[in-house]
């Protein structure tokens, strides 16, 4: 029959199956209730499989003074002693044992004639210390910890390193402000059998190179690092050693001209599983050149909530076996949680096997500098690169 109006018929009961005559009441019933059902099940669900991103790390804790401390002061007349009363007038006066300080008054210029080396290594309870003091301080500890660029160590125009570690263990280099060097040295060189390096909350301007750690030894820490304007490496870990425990993290790496931050074996078949997190880099100098990029023989790389704009590829890593002939195991390996953006590679793998992952990064404008314009005539952008891989356990998701 036609039915006019609202004809009525009986509401069967919540999940009733059959022929009967379905009321509007018991369609509502029936979607309202499956959903209410269904919300919390698809809500535990997706909880499930969200995976836990990599937290951001604890800071490193500054190696301390446990032998005697040596002050420096450029402005006084000098020699000096080395005492807080006394101080020296250059570091080139100061002979330091196992568990010494080599401290630098705040806001003062000290201009080298040659590399502050120590001429002896630390130990993990007897550290050696180069930082900066406060002149003006009653306190028994008269150091200052953690703040950046305190103290301003000038090369003089010379070709050299402003402090080089080399056969020295467990050296603190803390809070100095490098400036006029020429040639390749690194403002701070850490090189050959030199574990346990911890290089924080300097900064450096101008040069080639300015802060490099590495050698056959691991654990180094760079931390807290500001780089403006290198012309060649921003801040670079040459290892020689299959490293697993040195961190690059809160670096900030400006206007570089070849790589922001880099690791790299020297094509010598190293593995690198360490930390490289919550560092900004921006604005190479060319817009050409590498922001985080890794050149080594596989390892399980964590590069996570690091910002990078305006490179040519904005993070990466590739296999340096063979001289990046050959592929390379990156089982373990994760690039999580990074903004990346205007890079004409944003994230950009390379000769990679094993499985490793991608996730939960936010990668926009790739190919633009601006967001307008290519990053060069001939290159399009792409927002995540792979190249020369294999396996099929590698995972892309949740960008």
């Amino acid at each position: 029959p036609a039915f006019t109006g609202a004809p009525t018929v009986p509401t069967a009961a919540t999940g009733t199956s059959t022929t009967q005559i379905a009321s509007t009441a018991f369609v509502a019933a029936a979607q309202g209730g499956g959903l209410r059902t269904l919300t919390p099940i698809f809500r535990a669900m997706l909880e499930l499989t969200r995976p836990a991103l990599l937290p951001i790390p604890p800071r490193v804790v500054p190696y301390r003074i446990t032998g005697a401390t040596r002050y420096v002061d450029p402005a006084v007349v000098g020699p000096g002693t080395g005492t807080f009363a006394d101080p020296f007038k250059s570091p080139a006066s100061a002979t330091l044992a196992a568990g010494d300080g080599l401290l630098f008054k705040a806001g003062t210029t000290t201009t080298l004639t040659a590399a502050i080396v120590p001429a002896v290594a630390g130990t993990i309870v007897a550290p050696i210390v180069i930082g900066v003091y406060d002149g003006a301080s009653t306190a028994v500890d008269k150091r200052i910890y953690s703040r950046q660029g305190m103290a301003a160590i000038n090369c003089g125009g010379l070709a050299i390193s402003a402090v080089l570690v080399q056969n020295k263990r467990f050296v603190c280099i803390d809070g100095l402000a490098f400036t006029n060097n020429t040639g390749a040295s690194p403002f701070v060189l850490v090189q050959q059998n030199s574990q346990g390096s911890q290089i924080l909350n300097c900064s450096a301007v101008g040069g080639q190179n300015h802060i490099q750690a590495g050698g056959w030894e691991s654990d180094h820490a760079i931390e807290g690092c500001s780089s403006v304007g290198a012309t060649k490496w921003g801040i670079s870990l040459l290892i020689t050693y299959n490293d697993s425990a040195s961190r690059v993290q809160f670096n900030r790496v400006t206007g570089c001209g070849e790589r922001s931050i880099l690791v790299f074996d020297n094509y010598e078949s190293f593995s690198f599983s360490g930390t490289i997190a919550c560092n900004v880099v921006q604005d190479s100098a060319t817009a050409l050149e590498d922001g985080i990029w890794l050149i080594v023989k596989g390892g399980a790389p964590k590069i996570f909530r690091n910002t990078v704009r305006r490179c040519k590829i904005g993070i990466g890593f590739v296999s340096s076996f063979a001289s990046s002939t050959a592929m390379s195991d990156f089982s373990g390996a994760v690039i999580e949680n990074n903004d990346v953006s205007n890079c004409e590679f944003n994230v950009s793998l390379g000769l990679c096997s094993g499985s490793w992952l991608i996730q939960y990064n936010r990668l926009i404008d790739a190919g633009s500098l601006t967001g307008a314009a290519p990053v060069t005539t001939a290159a399009f952008g792409r927002n995540i690169e792979l190249f020369g891989l294999s396996d099929t356990t590698n995972l892309v998701r949740d960008g």
